[in-house]
């Protein structure tokens, strides 16, 4: 299973646009993703072993299937280290 300390992490780092855009090269993604912030974040801390893109897909906010493949399989903290958005040392 996941680690749920990591979602609070990078749903802070995921409301940085620029971070967002590089994940998911989907601006109206990130503006249903600003707008549903709370609930998302609610549903994600419910469901902790999902992916991020696996979230945002299965909850029916990616309407774009070139943006659903890329970002499905994606485990976002370790992209976001990769990436280095993040520094931290967070266990998956």
């Amino acid at each position: 299973m996941r680690n749920v300390e990591r979602i609070s992490k990078c749903l802070i780092l995921f409301r940085r646009k620029l971070i967002f855009l590089d994940f998911t090269d989907n601006d109206e993604l990130y503006h249903k993703f600003l707008k549903n912030y709370k609930f998302i974040k609610s549903e994600w801390l419910k469901h902790p072993d999902m992916r991020f893109g696996q979230l945002l897909c299965s909850l029916r906010y990616v309407e774009n299937l070139d943006t659903e493949s890329k970002i499905w399989n994606i485990e976002e903290l370790k992209w976001l280290k990769t990436k280095k958005y993040l520094n931290e040392n967070i266990k998956n």
